[in-house]
């Protein structure tokens, strides 16, 4: 039976309310549509096959995930250098608590041992 054959008869015996409700065995409120999906389904294919150029789309997609992903390393590389370097900087050769101010190059280091 073709598609066209089957919707012929589907039409014939649930064209009207009544009709379906009868075949059917529940209250229909209104004619039902038959339509052949056969055909639908190909005339959507038609449709869909003219606009099937995406190659611009896909081109602009890659370069902009590439030039997104390239600012996120070179963000995570420059917060890197810039964390290392300030833990460089705030670390103080050693703390003065006695509040005096010595000229830069004459501070020096003494370990405990030159104390005693």
């Amino acid at each position: 039976m073709t598609a066209d054959a089957v919707q012929t008869t589907l039409t014939s015996r649930l064209g009207t309310a009544a009709a379906a409700s009868t075949a059917l065995g529940i209250t229909v409120e209104s004619a039902p549509t038959v339509k052949n999906a056969q055909q639908t389904m190909t005339m959507t294919a038609q449709q869909t096959s003219d606009n099937d150029d995406d190659t611009p789309a896909l081109v602009g997609g890659v370069i902009g995930g590439l030039i997104g992903g390239g600012m996120c390393l070179f963000l995570a590389a420059w917060c890197a250098a810039r964390s290392k370097h300030e833990k460089q900087v705030s670390a103080p050769a050693s703390r003065l608590n006695t509040g005096e101010i010595v000229p830069k190059g004459e501070l020096e280091l003494s370990t405990a041992e030159q104390k005693l």
